[in-house]
């Protein structure tokens, strides 16, 4: 059990990594190389968390911190130096991050690239990395359809990278569930898959993928009934393939509206805008009724210049439905034109604040979320909110 005073440490420390990343020092690069010939700076594309490394706190919580971009080229936080890996988890190598506004160190553990976990299958000799990613410390990932219809439209997301991982060829279009059963296989005996969360972009579909999904989801719980599986989604019509998906073997269900400010959305999801937030609505609840209270998430992405207000006020509404609103700062991706207002320090701990203490006020638990985003923790805090305000709760 952590202190009071250590979780709001952490989740302080967590919020500053998401919203400013880390310089890398060649103080850092000099020290890393006794343990590592060559330091990785994340990928640059692909869906998810692109442009980063993960790093794990001493209570578990993991965050995916940036480290390209002008972002992190200005950040105050410098990633100073490699210490040696720990004892107890052998592979974690124990690093220093100085905070140059507060004059502080604080040591963070660097969550290695899995390089033995990346075999290539027998049939088609392609490597379980182009399969799927390590996110955070244990949750398989995976983009089973590399592809979206708004990139093909002009359409895209200004802030989404899925296809530049496609074009630099460490992934590939399709992935089978053959291919992504090897994957789940390879990185279960190394302890790196714990739970699984398949996204790909949207399909010029009447289901948008949900049949996909499907086939996929029912073979890999074939294989590995015990292993929660988060998916994501954009709403579709057909309300009926909820359940159809629900008992295909999907645990978690993530339906993200990424801005609710409809005037922006369109702005920076021209082609997500054209489903109307009343579709999103009415998805949000028909899946809480199938997969649950608590299992259903959606992301909120803060930066575009939103009324904080108006979006808590909408926040609020998302969690008396029984939905998790996933928040995160936005974070440029290298190839995009974003062009954003990063949200300040102040306000983005405001906002986990705000929606630690609705969370407790209408007994919705982020921590019992089975798979997916909200279970890994690595690009929002707020379950590192929700779990400091709760033993602030309980010891006053």
């Amino acid at each position: 059990m952590f202190s009071e005073q250590t979780l709001r440490k952490i989740y302080y420390q967590k919020v500053d990594l998401l919203l400013n990343g880390l310089q890398i020092t060649q103080e850092f690069l000099d020290s890393v190389r006794i343990f590592s010939p060559e330091f990785y700076k994340g990928r640059k594309g692909g869906a998810g968390p692109a442009g980063g490394r993960y790093f794990r706190f001493q209570n578990g919580s993991v965050v995916n911190a940036g480290l390209w971009g002008v972002q992190s080229e200005r950040s105050h936080l410098y990633l100073k130096q490699a210490f040696g890996y720990r004892s107890e988890r052998p592979t974690h190598l124990i690093c220093q991050v100085y905070n140059s506004r507060t004059n502080e160190n604080y040591k963070i553990d660097l969550l290695p690239i899995p390089i033995a976990y990346n075999s290539a299958d027998n049939i088609s000799n392609t490597k379980n990395s182009q399969i799927a990613l390590v996110h955070g410390s244990s949750c398989l990932a995976s983009t089973i359809i590399q592809r979206c219809r708004y990139w093909r439209e002009s359409k895209a997301c200004t802030f989404c990278g899925i296809e530049f991982s496609l074009q630099d060829g460490s992934t590939i279009e399709r992935k089978s569930p053959e291919q992504l059963i090897h994957a789940i296989q390879d990185a279960s005996q190394v302890g790196l898959c714990e739970h699984i969360t398949l996204t790909m972009g949207t399909l010029a579909k009447l289901n948008k993928g949900a049949e996909n999904y499907i086939e996929v989801v029912s073979k890999v719980k074939k294989e590995f009934p015990y292993l929660p599986i988060h998916i994501q989604i954009e709403p579709f019509e057909d309300l009926n393939k909820l359940g159809e998906l629900k008992r295909a073997g999907v645990d978690t269900i993530g339906i993200h509206l990424e801005i609710p400010n409809d005037a922006l959305r369109e702005k920076f999801c021209p082609g997500k805008y054209e489903t109307p937030r009343s579709l999103y609505e009415s998805f949000w609840k028909e899946s809480v009724k199938i997969f649950g209270t608590g299992q259903v998430s959606t992301f909120i992405l803060l930066g575009f210049g939103e009324d904080l207000e108006e979006t808590m006020d909408y926040v609020i509404t998302i969690i008396k439905m029984g939905v998790i609103p996933n928040i995160m700062p936005v974070r440029y991706i290298i190839g995009t034109n974003l062009q954003y207002t990063p949200i300040t320090f102040d306000n983005l701990i405001a906002i986990y604040d705000s929606i630690a203490k609705s969370f407790l006020k209408y007994k919705l638990d982020p921590t019992l979320h089975k798979a997916g985003c909200v279970r890994c923790t690595g690009c929002s805090a707020i379950v590192d909110a929700y779990v400091y305000h709760k033993i602030s709760h309980q010891n006053n």
